[in-house]
């Protein structure tokens, strides 16, 4: 019987050096591709800018408080698509009254998310993983939540920008716009 010590080292899935590899790896990426959807979307990205402004007064951009990887919160940047003063609740429906022509539009087509590459290239956020969640919901399903964004070694990666589940193909929904 051999003994655990002439089998060599066991080199186990997730080990450190390997783990940091990936990371790195991945995070590349996440620059690399956020980098270059910034540069080839900017003329999408200043026209969105130019709608917001023309359209209501106000800032831009929306910070939305959100849950990340090891229940770190961060700033989500997004287009702001409702009106200034609007409140209620945190789920918006297509028809919902708060939002602004231009918002409505941005909305129904996810361009307001496109700021979120600037959370990418800051590293608060990955290309593709786990959707970061408003801190409120994330206190409802807590061991949940955790489970899914630092399940362990192996698992643990940053919220993004790109859901997992938008990655596979949706039916096309036809748009209506008031």
């Amino acid at each position: 019987m051999a003994s655990a010590a002439s089998e060599g080292p066991r080199v186990r899935f997730g080990d450190s050096a390997e783990r940091r590899e990936r990371e790195f790896t991945k995070r590349l990426t996440d620059i690399i591709g956020a980098g270059l959807l910034l540069l080839v979307l900017s003329p999408l990205i200043v026209a969105c800018v130019l709608a917001i402004k023309l359209e209501t007064r106000g800032p831009v951009f929306y910070r939305a408080r959100r849950v990340g990887r090891h229940g770190r919160e961060l700033k989500m940047l997004k287009f702001r698509k409702m009106h200034v003063d609007a409140a209620g609740p945190a789920l918006t429906a297509p028809d919902d009254d708060r939002f602004t022509r231009v918002g409505r539009i941005l909305s129904a087509t996810k361009l307001d998310e496109l700021p979120q590459l600037l959370n990418v290239l800051k590293g608060e956020m990955s290309l593709v993983g786990p959707r970061p969640e408003d801190p409120s919901f994330v206190g409802f399903h807590q061991a949940d939540y955790e489970q899914i964004l630092s399940r362990n070694v192996k698992r643990a990666v940053a919220p993004s920008a790109t859901p997992t589940t938008s990655a596979i193909s949706q039916p096309c929904r036809r748009r209506t716009w008031r």
